[in-house]
Formats: structure tokens, sequence, C-alpha cells
């Protein structure tokens, strides 16, 4: 529901097929009437545009009518961190930037809907999830420290390897990736670039502290590492590539190797370094040895 761009047809047919009854609507007045004559386990809302009616909206239904159990999902074609994150302030149970795969979003879906079952009359627990390739690990941390929030980052990448991030007030105070801890297991999140999913969830209670250095420097610190570390294997592959790429010159006669040819000196006598070196200048009329 809301303003916006539809629903892609393949989301909507993957939510059938998975036994969603789906109606949609753009008009909040109407919406409201539907919640009350029945009310849904679940509400997407378009949040692309104006936010004042969906805020209005969403208010309604958690304060005046008391309902902690409809799960809210945002949906959005917008992937700034900064706006995503203030939807994380909210009250929608996950926000969905758009375009996401259509059975991943399905699994999202439940996956809100069964948290609201097992949390059935508390309060409502906002965050949203996302792919690096969506959100760049080191814009959500700049954007979290610009905030000055309080929040969780779980982390999985391809190879299924977890990471968790804590902040406090926009600080990075604990980090743990494998059997990383502290700071290496920042630049290891880092080193992963684009390899990765996460979600991001407002946090109230912290595990102890093992970053004590600045976020800015773990930055920092992190790109350099990841620049040696590229640079590093582009120099072995360019050093792969001479080695194959030049192979020793022979006597096809022979298959003996070949000296390569001593280049005549411009200035002053020629100092062959080897005894074949110095047959070879003997032999040519422009390059003599010493005497």
């Amino acid at each position: 529901m809301g303003e916006g761009d539809p629903l892609p047809s393949a989301l909507l047919g993957e939510l059938r097929s998975h036994g969603f009854r789906i109606v949609e609507t753009d008009d909040w007045q109407e919406a409201r009437k539907m919640y009350l004559r029945r009310r849904p386990a679940a509400i997407l809302v378009h949040v692309d545009r104006a936010r004042r009616a969906p805020d209005a909206f969403c208010r309604h239904l958690r304060e005046e009518l008391k309902d902690a159990d409809t799960a809210l999902l945002a949906v959005t074609r917008r992937n700034e961190p900064s706006f995503l994150l203030n939807l994380m302030d909210t009250w929608f149970s996950d926000v969905l930037p758009l375009p996401m795969s259509s059975p991943v979003v399905v699994a999202r879906f439940t996956r809100a809907l069964s948290a609201r079952e097992k949390e059935a009359g508390a309060s409502p627990g906002n965050g949203f999830s996302a792919t690096f390739k969506d959100l760049s690990f080191l814009d959500l941390v700049q954007t979290l420290g610009s905030g000055g929030r309080d929040a969780r980052m779980r982390i999985e990448n391809s190879g299924g390897l977890h990471a968790e991030v804590y902040f406090r007030e926009g600080r990075i105070v604990h980090a743990a990736c494998g059997e990383s801890t502290g700071a290496p297991a920042v630049y290891q999140v880092i080193s992963w670039q684009e390899d990765g999913s996460f979600r991001v969830e407002p946090a109230s209670s912290f595990p102890a502290d093992n970053v004590s250095l600045p976020t800015d420097y773990l930055l920092l610190e992190g790109l350099r590492r990841l620049d040696e570390g590229l640079a590093g294997r582009g120099k072995q592959e360019s050093s792969r590539i001479r080695r194959v790429a030049a192979p020793p010159v022979t006597d096809s006669r022979r298959t003996r190797r070949l000296p390569l040819p001593v280049p005549p000196y411009p200035r002053g006598p020629c100092r062959p370094r080897s005894s074949t070196a110095a047959s070879l200048c003997r032999s040519s009329a422009s390059c003599r040895p010493p005497g």
C-alpha cells in the first residue's frame, strides 16, 4: 500500500504461491477501512515519496489502535544509508530495499511474521537488511557514526562466515568475525567488499568492549590493508604472466640455452663479464676487449 510504483508482479506471484492473500491500495483512508474490516497479518508500505502519510497511518495502528502484533514492512527503491537508518527508528519491523530477489523478500516477510507471533503483545523490533552490493559497509559505518546510533550489525558472507559489529553512540566498540575479534575482525569485514549480507538493528545491551581505536582510524587502516592485499595479488599475477609469456631462448638443433646478446658499449673499452661474452666481443668489429 502507499504511493509509489506497484510491487513487481513476480514478487506478488511469489507471495501468492506461498499462500498469502494480497490486497493493494494507494489510498490511506481506504487502507484504514480495510484494516478495521479485517486486520491483516502484515502490511507492506511504500515509503519512496512523502513520509507524512505512512508515519500517520503506522502511528494510528501502533498508538491509537494499540496494535503491536501486525508486522509493518517498509518497501523502498531508495538505498541511501541515512534514509534506511531513519526508517529503522520508526514503526517498521523490517525495511526491504528493492530490487531484491522475490524468494529473499518472501523469506524476510515470513521471518517478520514469525517474529511478530513470538513477540505478540511486545513492543515492535525495528531494523533493516540488505547486501553490501546495495549498501557498502563503509557507508553504513559512517552513517551510523554521524547519527550517533546504538546498533548491532549482523553480517554473513557467501562462504558462510559470520560477523557481528556493535556501535555505541555511533562508535564501533565490539567486533567479532569467525575467530578474529576486535580491530582485526573489522579489517576482515572490510576485505569482503561487496561479498556479504547484513542486518542492522537498534541495540540496548552490549558485549564487553574489544575495540578501543577510533572508528575513522579503523576504516582508513582497513582500506590500507585492502589496497596492499590487492596490490600484492596484482604483482603475483603479473609475475606469473611474465614467467609464462617469456620462455628461455634455445638452440633448436641442440636445445641448449643460448646466452643473451651483449650490447656494444658506446663509450670506453668493452669489459665483458664472462669468457663467453668475451668471445662474442672478439667476433664483433665494433667491440674489442681491453688488451
